[in-house]
């Protein structure tokens, strides 16, 4: 009695590297994905940083010193802090929306991963259940042939019985 070849292991084979391959580019993906929600957190919070920074200069744009007068000078150089900290602020606020359009793409790019990798896996059970199916009528073939083996050996010793007695 033989063992059982499937002849389509080769296929079978591919389709498991095929898999595991979109398993690892879906890690790839998360870890790119985890990576630039990090960076958008970390922009936000330097952003929030400086609109506090800008709040404050702003409600204290107009301070009078202990001294009870304010020069035009410190008038201006408060305004061009502020002026200095908008702009931050924008620049802020623009990368942060820079990071979340990207955020948005490592999600696409996850999602399209995952579901490559569902694909891979469905075809790789597909190819699982052909194989088992394949196994299985192959042991019930055998099974059959070795039956049919032993009535005809049964058969001749029945026939040899006859003619010996």
């Amino acid at each position: 009695m033989g063992a059982f070849v499937y002849k389509l292991q080769p296929v079978l084979d591919q389709r498991i590297e095929k898999e595991d391959a979109a398993r690892e580019l879906l890690a790839a993906a998360q870890r790119t994905l985890d990576e630039a929600r990090r960076r958008e957190k970390k922009l936000e919070t330097e952003r929030d940083r400086i609109a506090a920074h800008l709040a404050d200069a702003r409600a204290h744009f107009l301070d009078v010193p202990a001294g009870g007068q304010i020069q035009a000078s410190v008038l201006i150089e408060r305004r061009e802090r502020i002026d200095s900290l908008d702009d931050q602020r924008r620049n802020a606020e623009a990368a942060v929306m820079s990071q979340r359009m990207h955020v948005l793409d490592c999600e696409d790019e996850v999602e399209k991963s995952r579901q490559h990798l569902t694909d891979c896996t469905r075809e790789g059970k597909v190819m699982e259940k052909h194989r088992e199916k394949q196994q299985l009528k192959f042991v019930r073939d055998q099974e059959a042939r070795e039956e049919a083996l032993q009535e005809e050996i049964g058969n001749s010793l029945y026939a040899q019985q006859r003619q010996n007695s």
